[in-house]
């Protein structure tokens, strides 16, 4: 393949990406991030983080936690509201969700379970067990024989 013609290739797609991107965040309007910004205030102050203490942990100036905050950031990157997700140990899930980035049908129901990371193997074990129990008993009051 002719290298200028993957070289065009290449910029046409990040083009079309950038459009459409672009597309997306003005049919989504203002209010998508200021209630961006309310849903990451309200978590930082059930924290007890200053907003200089979230940034901080993220990495981030508290002058870029405050204009989040006040949906004054019409673009946040997706790596920054992955961190201040962690930072506040929300689901990652959340916050692209209403930055835009994602959508509920994006993610299956099971990745929505929030805390399945921090179980150790023993701990799973016994929620497969339960979750067993869950489907054996649905399957009985279905008319299912034992």
């Amino acid at each position: 393949m002719d290298p200028y013609r993957s070289d065009y290739v290449a910029a046409l797609t990040q083009f079309f990406l950038a459009y459409t991107q672009q597309i997306l965040y003005t049919a989504r309007g203002d209010d998508s991030m200021k209630d961006l910004g309310r849903y990451i205030k309200e978590h930082r102050k059930q924290r007890g983080f200053t907003q200089k203490q979230l940034g901080l942990q993220c990495g981030l100036s508290d002058a870029t936690i405050q204009r989040l905050e006040g949906g004054l950031i019409s673009r946040p990157a997706c790596n920054n509201l992955c961190k201040i997700a962690d930072a506040l140990n929300i689901r990652r899930f959340h916050l692209l969700r209403l930055a835009g980035y994602a959508a509920e049908e994006d993610v299956s129901s099971f990745q929505n379970i929030h805390g399945l990371a921090d179980l150790s193997d023993e701990d799973m074990n016994e929620l497969q067990l339960f979750i067993d129990f869950l489907l054996y008993r649905k399957h009985l009051q279905k008319g299912g024989t034992e």
